[in-house]
């Protein structure tokens, strides 16, 4: 446990959580991830083989992995 708030684990293929300023992801298997704002546009996408903390502004996103998503709100 991070002591971070989780904020979505589906299927135990990415795990997603909010950092202040940002999301970290964590792949549980290697896959393509993609983040976009709540208009829809693209902000990033990255093949993930490790945990990363992504920064972002304040916002509302949805991040996509190869076989679910997730939501987080960043403060």
């Amino acid at each position: 446990d991070k002591g971070l708030n989780l904020v979505d684990a589906i299927n135990r293929q990415m795990m997603v959580y909010t950092i202040e300023g940002g999301v970290g992801i964590i792949p549980v298997t290697a896959q393509q991830v993609s983040i976009y704002n709540a208009a829809g546009q693209l902000i990033t996408s990255q093949y993930l083989t490790e945990e990363v903390q992504i920064p972002l502004p304040a916002g509302i996103y949805l991040i996509s992995g190869e076989k679910e998503q997730a939501k987080a709100i960043v403060r």
